[in-house]
C-alpha cells in the first residue's frame, strides 16, 4: 500500500515543522513549510511520477533551508537590536553629561560678579 509510505513520510516531515513552531517561527514560515510538505505528500500519491517528484522536490531539505535562513535573519536582527540599545544608552549618557556641564556653566555665569 503506497499510501501508508507516503503518509509516514508526511508525518516524519512534520517533525521539522513542529520543531520550527517550538522555536518560535512565524505563521508565514510555518505555512510555507506546511505547503512544501503538502505538495510532496499529495503528488507523492501518484504512482511512479510521485516517486520521481519526491526525489526532485525534497520538502525536508527545502524546509530546513527555510528554517536556517529564518534563524540566521533572527540572529542578525538580535545583533542589530543590541547595537541600537547600546547606541541609545550612549546617547543618553552623552546627553546627561552635557546637561550637567551646561547646568554648571550657567550657574557659574549667573554667580559671576557683575563688572
Amino acid at each position: 500500500m503506497p499510501f501508508i509510505g507516503d503518509l509516514a513520510g508526511v508525518v516524519l516531515s512534520s517533525i521539522i515543522l513542529a520543531q520550527a513552531h517550538r522555536i518560535g517561527a512565524g505563521k508565514r514560515l510555518l505555512a510555507r513549510m506546511a505547503l512544501n510538505i503538502a505538495i510532496e505528500g499529495i503528488v507523492g500519491l501518484i504512482p511512479f511520477a510521485g516517486d520521481v517528484f519526491d526525489a526532485a522536490w525534497k520538502a525536508n531539505q527545502r524546509n530546513v533551508r527555510l528554517l536556517n535562513a529564518w534563524l540566521e535573519s533572527r540572529k542578525k536582527t538580535e545583533r542589530a537590536s543590541g547595537l541600537l540599545v547600546l547606541g541609545v544608552l550612549s546617547g543618553l549618557l552623552a546627553l546627561a553629561i552635557l546637561s550637567i556641564y551646561l547646568t554648571f556653566a550657567a550657574l557659574r555665569w549667573l554667580m559671576a560678579p557683575a563688572t
